[in-house]
């Protein structure tokens, strides 16, 4: 994620924009083929709207 060091899950209090990025995690979960795999978020730091 391009989001600073310290807020892997997003901007403090905003709760939508958590819920989508742990959901996001989750679904990593679930198709990730091998250990180690990486994802990169389309989200970007405060110019993502979320609701």
């Amino acid at each position: 994620m391009k989001y600073p060091f310290g807020h892997a899950m997003g901007e403090a209090f905003n709760r939508p924009q958590q819920k989508q990025i742990f959901r996001d995690c989750l679904a990593v979960l679930e198709t990730a083929t091998q250990p180690g795999v990486i994802v990169d978020s389309p989200y970007r730091w405060k110019r993502h709207k979320f609701e």
